[in-house]
């Protein structure tokens, strides 16, 4: 079992939620629900159920996505004697872009959708790949 810096694994969970948060917030916050089709009742009943335990399950999501992002990169030390960020592109290419496909081709979200969640999560690997190839 590769020795992981726990550590680094929390920074980069929380650096996961800091891009999600600036991703779907300033950033692009007004496409997204745009794009969702969220009406402006659903969104203020959304903040009037509360979002603790929305943000609190996506921190743990983070964390988990870190943890197994952190075995990826020792794995890539271990066998190739350096972290590269080729890894982080094939993690997203080869598993995140086909699931996000999913969405356009089984549920009807829009392709812009499909751009703009698949554009994030390239974004919060490479971060959190960034954090941990340093702190790892």
């Amino acid at each position: 079992m590769p020795n992981i810096n726990f550590i680094g694994v929390a920074i980069a969970g929380i650096i996961g939620m800091a891009v999600g948060f600036s991703w779907y917030g300033p950033i692009f916050g007004k496409l997204w629900v745009k794009l969702m089709g969220f009406t402006k009742e659903e969104l203020e009943e959304a903040q009037k159920k509360g979002m603790i335990l929305n943000y609190g399950l996506g921190l743990l999501g983070q964390f988990v996505t870190a943890y197994a992002l952190s075995l990826l990169i020792a794995a890539s030390f271990q066998y190739f004697g350096g972290f590269s960020y080729s890894l982080i592109l094939w993690v997203w290419l080869g598993i995140i872009v086909p699931i996000q496909m999913g969405t356009v081709l089984w549920e009807g979200k829009p392709w812009t959708l499909f751009a703009l969640n698949s554009a994030y999560y390239l974004v919060q690997l490479l971060a959190m790949g960034l954090v941990l190839s340093y702190l790892g």
